[in-house]
Parts: structure tokens; sequence; C-alpha cells
């Protein structure tokens, strides 16, 4: 006879993508949005910003993703201001996190977080009688339980 045994799962995030989406019309006082997903199994987050300065969205990033789900071993950002800034870089040396900036001009190489930002801008557009920030969750909700094509499963 097997007995159970405790099974323990790690959910290991190694490569996450991030940038921001913005400004976007007010919504409840935000006008940018941080974008995270990591590269598999390509859950996602969307944190709302009332500005897109580095010490707003290094916060952001620590609050919504780290302090909930990890670290992760690469970050793959472009080369805006609130990226190449000291406060990201010393936070991804606290948490020991390499940081991979995109090619200059060359969107495609962070293709997961561009193509998210595509999705994402479309289905707040079909909730147009709605603030943004209101829908934001509802959208992600739905994002996260599509059915994927490529492995039949949803990430949630």
């Amino acid at each position: 006879m097997k007995y159970l045994q405790e099974e323990f799962i790690s959910i290991v995030v190694l490569v996450l993508h991030i940038n921001l989406i913005g400004p976007l019309p007010p919504s409840r006082g935000n006008i940018y949005c941080l974008t995270c997903i990591d590269r598999f199994p390509s859950w996602m987050e969307a944190i709302p910003l009332n500005n897109s300065s580095a010490h707003t969205v290094a916060r952001a990033f620590y609050s919504n993703w780290i302090a909930r789900f990890g670290t992760t071993d690469r970050l793959i950002i472009d080369r805006e201001t609130q990226f190449r800034s000291e406060t990201l870089q010393t936070l991804s040396k606290i948490y020991d996190i390499k940081l991979q900036h995109t090619t200059a001009y060359h969107p495609a190489c962070n293709g997961k977080v561009e193509r998210l930002h595509v999705t994402l801008k479309t289905a707040l557009k079909a909730h147009n009688n709605m603030s943004w920030t209101d829908t934001l969750p509802t959208v992600l909700l739905g994002l996260r339980t599509a059915i994927q094509e490529d492995n039949n499963h949803s990430i949630a």
C-alpha cells in the first residue's frame, strides 16, 4: 500500500517581461499601467499607476510582483528611463535579478509584453463605458482563464 506523501510544488519564474502602457485616459487618478508577464506559463499582472517615475515603477513592481510571487532570474525591459534608473538597479541587486535591456527601436525583443499590451488595450476599449481601472481586473480574469491554443489549458 502506498501512503500519501506531502508534495511540494514550486513555481519559479525564470524570465519576466515588464513594460509600461500610457499615458492612458485618466481613471481614478491613474494614467499609466505597469505590465508584467512571465515567459512561462504566461501569468500576467497589470498595475495601475498615477505616474511613471522610476520610484513608482520600482515600488509597484516590488509590491505587486516580488512580494506576491517571489523574485525572478532575469527581467526583460526596454530602454525607457524608468527601467534604467538607479532605483531599479538597486532593487535588482538586492534580489539578484539580472536586467536585460532590449535593443533600441526594436520592440519585438520584448514581444511577450508588447503582445499583452495590444490584447489589454483591445479588451479595455471594448468596455468603453467604464473606467479602465475598474475594468482591468475583469479583463485580467478573462485573459488568465482563457484556454491557450498551444497547450489546451488556461494559466489560472
